[in-house]
């Protein structure tokens, strides 16, 4: 899955958590995270929920998503 890079900083931003403490968190690798915010990977569908659930957001408030 793709994440939209924006709505993924500001849903980082407004949890409060820096990309190396949400990896933490939810058990990811640093790279992992860099890697997505600087669009060079996707996520599983798995990894996905697990950020939106660190985020505390819902995954579709995450994901780039075409109609």
């Amino acid at each position: 899955m793709k994440l939209n890079k924006l709505k993924f900083e500001i849903a980082l931003a407004n949890s409060g958590h820096s990309a190396t403490s949400l990896a933490r968190e939810v058990g990811l690798s640093q790279s992992i995270v860099s890697k997505t915010l600087s669009g060079t990977r996707n996520m599983s569908p798995r990894t996905v929920g697990k950020v939106a659930k660190g985020l505390g957001v819902k995954v579709e408030d995450i994901i780039e998503m075409e109609i």
